[in-house]
């Protein structure tokens, strides 16, 4: 990645026609996020609109919260330990939530990179805040499924169905595929149905495409459905025609939280929920056995499990297998009693017939 010294904003060639290191410092953030703010900090990929905002929020936040700390800051150049320091000390005692925090923190290590200041950002221990405070883990605890809070979901789809019909296929997509809520508002389902496999393309997450199967008549029903309405949209996408996709999602939270109960404070559960009913539903038909936060024993052998969480990570659409603990709970400890996945054995050689 390269630094703002290194490219022309630094010399004046930006939207203030002026040397970067005299512009004020909400001036030097907004050329920052004009020049670098697409940028990735570790790999050569463009960043969504999304993460773009993220940075922007979080920086004027953190620059505020160093200000209220005592600390005078007129130039991002000038940022020090001190400031970092105060900002996460601003973070922590608000009360944010560790995953939230480490979110946080990754944005000032961008921000840093982006000011030539590699490596300024330590590990929380160094700023005098514990670990385990901004420790996040990634390994579900408790099953966060509709059905674990007596929601069936085909009868909330059904109601969702009535009062919209377009947020019914939606969540009826989520529930079939295990979709993000993304994928499911810009998905085309004329395209995407491969006829074997769904192939989710656009709305996932860090662009990464993948193949979900499609395995049982359910999930062709669900998709059939889905193509019969996705005719209305000019694109073919399960967006509603009159809405932007940041609109389709906030009419599908709105019909889903205020008019269903589908949220924490009502019903327990969200529509990401129906994820986590795919994620668990999959590990059971692959395994064999319940996950580990539907109560599943651990004398299931490593060889199942480990099966198991490579097909749910790959039609989840993550990167890492660890992920996957966030849905089913943790994984199998100890030896294997049996053959992991990677150490099947292959099929004998068929018998010499002579020939």
């Amino acid at each position: 990645m390269k630094t703002i010294k290194e490219i022309g904003a630094w010399r004046g060639f930006n939207r203030y026609g002026r040397d970067f290191k005299n512009l004020d410092i909400h001036r030097q953030v907004t050329v920052l996020l004009d020049e670098l703010g697409d940028v990735h900090l570790h790999r050569k990929k463009t960043l969504a609109h999304k993460t773009v905002a993220a940075r922007h929020y979080v920086i004027r936040q953190f620059i505020t919260g160093v200000r209220e700390a005592g600390f005078v800051i007129h130039n991002i150049l000038n940022l020090d330990q001190r400031h970092v320091g105060a900002g996460i000390k601003c973070w922590v005692d608000g009360g944010l939530a560790a995953s939230t925090i480490q979110t946080r923190m990754s944005i000032i290590r961008w921000l840093a990179c982006a000011i030539g200041k590699r490596g300024l950002v330590m590990d929380p221990s160094y700023y005098g805040v514990a670990d385990d405070v901004v420790a996040r883990t990634y390994v579900a605890r408790v099953d966060k499924s509709w059905s674990a809070k007596q929601v069936i979901s085909k009868e909330k789809v059904a109601e969702a169905m009535e009062i919209d019909p377009w947020v019914g296929h939606q969540l009826n997509l989520m529930r079939a595929f295990g979709l993000r809520l993304n994928e499911a508002v810009m998905l085309r389902p004329h395209i995407a149905d491969q006829g074997t496999v769904l192939r989710v393309e656009e709305g996932t997450k860090g662009g990464r495409t993948r193949n979900v199967a499609i395995r049982t008549a359910d999930q062709r029903e669900t998709l059939d459905g889905a193509k019969a309405l996705a005719i209305r949209h000019q694109r073919g996408s399960m967006c509603q025609p009159s809405l932007k996709i940041e609109q389709a999602r906030r009419r599908l939270y709105y019909v889903a939280g205020e008019k269903l109960g589908l949220c924490k404070s009502a019903l327990g559960v969200t529509p990401h929920g129906l994820r986590h009913e795919f994620a668990n539903d999959l590990y059971e038909e692959v395994s064999g056995a319940p996950s580990a936060v539907r109560g599943g024993t651990t004398i299931l052998d490593r060889a199942a499990d480990e099966a198991a969480r490579h097909q749910i990570t790959q039609e989840l659409g993550h990167a890492r297998l660890s992920i996957t603990a966030a849905y089913t709970g943790p994984r199998i400890q100890g030896r294997p009693r049996g053959p992991t996945v990677q150490q099947v054995a292959p099929p004998p050689d068929p018998p010499f017939d002579g020939e």
